[in-house]
């Protein structure tokens, strides 16, 4: 006599149900409209939680994977204020590079693939839902009392209800190994958060000194106030000697810099010439000194800064480490929840040799069971593809921690104050590296208008594109201090560029009136017709050209600065409303 099977189809589906416990938690509502609004359901491994991981791994990916930097900048002399041996500078790197190594690993082994996991445990869902449906139809057939145990239909229905189960069975195997992987990259980054954690506490009265990356203008700071000291002593006591009547009216001072813009400074000596030259030489020299070892520090620095943030976030990433351990291991147990019931179910029907006994009766209930498995089960599904939907922070894989991106440097290509070219003094006050700072208060040049109102308007670019030359103009003595980098220039505005053909010896970059560029075309036909037929400009007629299509400056006697090439030498020209313009 065969054994009779007993089957409850309602149990079954009640134990796929109750699997999907341990995929969700309850998460807080941000904003309760009311007080009985019940927490919303999320996935088991908390997005917060993940976002603090990833923000403790991109910002230590910072830190420089080499100690090629380090060496690059050492003896670093603003250092010494609180670095002074070079064992200080190596446990420095010693300490900080094996957390660049230790986060990368974990990106790659632990943060990636928990995203990874997400996926599969949505996939995972989502064929579940599908196999228990399928599940449910050859079940009916199973325990259908009207279809023998052995006949084609009962055979083949048991035959497809096992591979449903194998399939659940491999899939959730499959996840729980990437588990196992991914837990024992936790334990490791732990571990090594730990080493990390102890090194910097050593390295902490290091790191506590707050010097940063703003202290890397104190260099040019300290240069800038030097030059200016020296260019005001210049300009006074050159002032009265340069004034003599017989230089002035030898008119030498024309031709001096031909291509200039016919003069540097008009009533310039030729000891105060040779001066502003070896200044402009020196400055130059600073700068490329500067330009050289800018990144490196700049980026050594933001590396320190970088491990004082990393020193204030370990206890929360060691917490959240613990708690991403075990929301791995409860979706490790609701896996193998589901394993042991496909094992099960998979144990009774390979049992089935005789009749089949269904210990719950009524389609309608097993229906309910069956519903309730699946819309279980499609929760997983949406909290967990929600979960991955976030993915990686993406500056955490598009760091490029080993060849920081330079800062463009600026080049101050040349410039007019109140009617005069000053490109070299300009280039000596206002080039700060990276960035063209006008202080309007401070500026340093002659005045050849004194008691009126001077606009200041340099051409410049950052780097080497020579396509990318910007003008700026402004008011000067207003107190203001404008700042121009290659991110951000407001007020300034693309050099608009302008000739009379490909055969002209004269390339315009850009004509300012006032505190504006010139635009419209008559003026510009003027300016260079003027250059091609008189090699000068009176600039009275240029004014009214400008003042009757846009005057910027009402009821203020004007400065004009047209920059151009000429035979490939840039220059400037520069004159007051009522003067002229040599080309």
């Amino acid at each position: 006599m065969t054994a009779v099977v007993a089957i409850n189809p309602n149990q079954i589906f009640e134990d796929f149900t109750n699997g999907t416990k341990t995929f969700i938690r309850e998460a807080p509502v941000a904003f309760k409209a009311t007080t009985e609004q019940k927490p919303a359901p999320a996935f088991v491994l908390n997005d917060v939680m993940f976002v603090g991981l990833q923000s403790y791994v991109k910002s230590a990916l910072k830190i420089p994977k080499t100690d090629e930097l380090f060496k690059a900048t050492y003896p670093f002399k603003g250092l010494d204020l609180w670095i002074q041996t070079q064992s200080e500078y190596d446990q420095l790197y010693k300490s900080l590079i094996p957390i660049h190594e230790h986060c990368e690993t974990f990106l790659k082994d632990g943060i990636n693939p928990m995203i990874g996991l997400a996926h599969a445990v949505a996939d995972y869902a989502g064929n579940a839902t599908v196999f228990l449906e399928e599940l449910k139809k050859q079940m009916d057939i199973i325990c259908d009392r009207k279809i023998p145990t052995r006949s084609d239909e009962a055979m083949e229905a048991k035959m497809n209800a096992k591979e449903i189960l194998t399939a659940l069975q491999e899939e959730a195997k499959e996840t729980n190994q990437k588990l196992i992987r991914i837990t024992e990259a936790i334990s490791l980054f732990k571990s090594q958060t730990e080493s990390d954690a102890a090194a910097l506490k050593i390295l902490k009265p290091i790191l506590d000194e707050k010097f940063s990356e703003k202290h890397l203008d104190s260099p040019m700071t300290k240069h800038m106030e030097e030059t200016r000291t020296c260019i005001r002593k210049l300009i006074k006591n050159q002032q009265k000697t340069v004034m003599s009547q017989e230089y002035l009216n030898s008119y030498k001072w024309l031709w001096d810099f031909p291509g200039v813009g016919g003069l540097l400074l008009p009533w310039a000596s030729e000891d105060m010439k040779e001066a502003l030259r070896n200044y402009a030489a020196k400055n130059d020299k600073y700068k490329i000194m500067v330009a050289q070892g800018d990144q490196e520090r700049a980026h050594l620095l933001k590396s320190i800064d970088t491990a004082r943030g990393l020193i204030e976030n370990i206890d929360g990433v060691m917490k959240h480490l613990d708690e991403a351990k075990k929301s791995l291991d409860n979706i490790f147990d609701g896996m193998t929840m589901m394993n042991m019931s496909c094992s099960t179910l998979r144990k009774k029907l390979e049992s089935i040799d005789g009749n089949v006994k269904t210990e719950a009766h009524g389609s309608s209930m097993s229906k309910l069971y069956i519903n309730m498995a699946v819309t279980s089960w499609n929760n997983v599904l949406e909290v967990a593809r929600s979960f991955a939907k976030h993915g990686i922070i993406e500056e955490a894989t598009n760091t490029n921690t080993d060849t920081p991106k330079r800062r463009g440097q600026a080049v101050i290509l040349a410039a007019s104050y109140g009617g005069q070219t000053v490109t070299d003094l300009a280039k000596m006050q206002l080039n700060y590296g990276s960035k063209i700072v006008i202080s309007t208060n401070d500026l340093i040049f002659p005045d050849n208008m004194p008691g009126m109102p001077k606009s200041l308007s340099i051409l410049y670019r950052f780097d080497d594109d020579a396509n990318s030359s910007r003008i700026f103009t402004c008011d000067t003595g207003t107190g203001q201090v404008h700042i121009l980098t290659a991110q951000s220039s407001s007020g300034s505005e693309a050099a608009l560029g302008f000739n009379k053909g490909p055969t002209s010896r004269y390339k315009f970059h850009s004509a300012v009136f006032g505190l504006r560029q010139i635009t419209d075309k008559k003026t510009l036909e003027y300016i260079m017709n003027s250059a091609e037929t008189m090699n000068a400009m009176p600039v009275s007629t240029l004014a009214a050209l400008a003042n009757s299509s846009n005057d910027s400056w009402p009821g203020k006697v004007k400065s004009v600065a047209i920059f151009y090439t000429v035979d490939g030498v840039l220059a400037c020209g520069s004159a007051v409303q009522d003067g002229a313009i040599f080309f």
